[in-house]
């Protein structure tokens, strides 16, 4: 092994390739050309004597010693970016610049009010939203990146998680709606015309029809969109309800009306989950702390604006 030729910047160009194995992929991670990533590769051959990838049908696949590699880099490259992220930082006057999962809901609970407020302490600081995937622990351990606000509740492997808020749920309904004349029951729930937003998720069943089930009851769904922020346009002028959760149903009390449930629904809790090897960067520190106050200023959330999708 030629030691001379190794830095530090071939070996997360190695990192990239292992978690890829995909020269065109690691080059899109990397903001680097393909030949520059393929110029690296040779390198690092060179410095291993292995070949290290060998083409495959799909990409590339790595050697028994690029895997035996794997390990190591990964905790060579997690020491060395630990001296920097252990340094103290200021928002105040430090460039900053994080990525942050999200779906539609936690956009609109989370990251809205989040700009609101870090914009007045840390000017300089940039959020980049990402939609979630569905191997959020990949984003995360690949660097994809650096927090994600979902319902999950179990940590990935390599991963962290922190509950923000409790949810719950409420009927929505336009102001001066005949079920708003009394009390609203439950045949009466369950009678009326209803919009229905699903979960992103599929697989995931939703918790009204479920809770509905559970005493033998259906309702009349009548059209199902995707977006809980297309909500004020199909009520306002129907006489169609709706369930969403409650600090977005806050948010609608402008042009809408919350109704208690007849029922029992039980809530959801949105978390932060955020990969190990950021767990005593400052920076990331100072941005999970500003998530948590966010979170447990419900009139802040309530505030927030957003469009989009549903909730997952």
């Amino acid at each position: 092994m030629d030691n001379r030729s190794l830095d530090l910047n071939l070996l997360r160009v190695l990192r990239v390739l292992l978690q890829e194995l995909s020269v065109t992929r690691a080059s899109e991670r990397l903001n680097l050309s393909q030949p520059a990533v393929s110029a690296a590769l040779n390198r690092l051959r060179q410095s291993f004597d292995d070949p290290l990838f060998h083409p495959a049908r799909r990409g590339i696949t790595p050697t028994p010693r690029a895997l035996e590699l794997a390990e190591k880099v990964e905790r060579i490259l997690q020491d060395a970016e630990s001296l920097t992220t252990q340094m103290d930082f200021d928002p105040r006057t430090e460039p900053a610049r994080f990525v942050i999962g999200a779906n539609d809901f936690g956009l609109f609970s989370i990251v809205a009010p989040l700009l609101e407020r870090i914009h007045r302490v840390s000017p300089q600081t940039e959020l980049i939203v990402k939609r979630l995937s569905q191997n959020i622990g990949r984003q995360l351990a690949h660097g994809e990146m650096d927090v994600a606000i979902t319902l999950m509740s179990t940590p990935v492997s390599g991963a962290r998680v922190r509950p923000l808020f409790r949810e719950t749920f409420t009927a929505i309904a336009r102001k001066g709606h005949p079920c708003l004349e009394r009390p609203l029951g439950l045949d009466d729930f369950c009678a009326l015309e209803q919009v229905r937003v699903p979960a992103a998720d599929a697989r995931q069943a939703d918790p009204i029809d479920e809770a509905l089930a559970e005493l033998g009851q259906t309702r009349r769904v009548v059209v199902t969109i995707p977006s809980f922020f297309s909500l004020p346009q199909l009520l306002s002028n129907s006489e169609l309800i709706a369930v969403a959760p409650t600090r977005l149903a806050r948010h609608f009390e402008g042009a809408l009306t919350s109704v208690a449930l007849p029922l029992h629904v039980p809530g959801f809790t949105m978390n932060m989950t955020w990969d190990s090897r950021t767990q005593e960067s400052q920076s990331h520190k100072w941005l999970r702390s500003e998530m948590e106050a966010v979170a447990s200023d419900p009139v802040l959330a309530g505030r927030s604006s957003g469009s989009g999708g549903a909730l997952s």
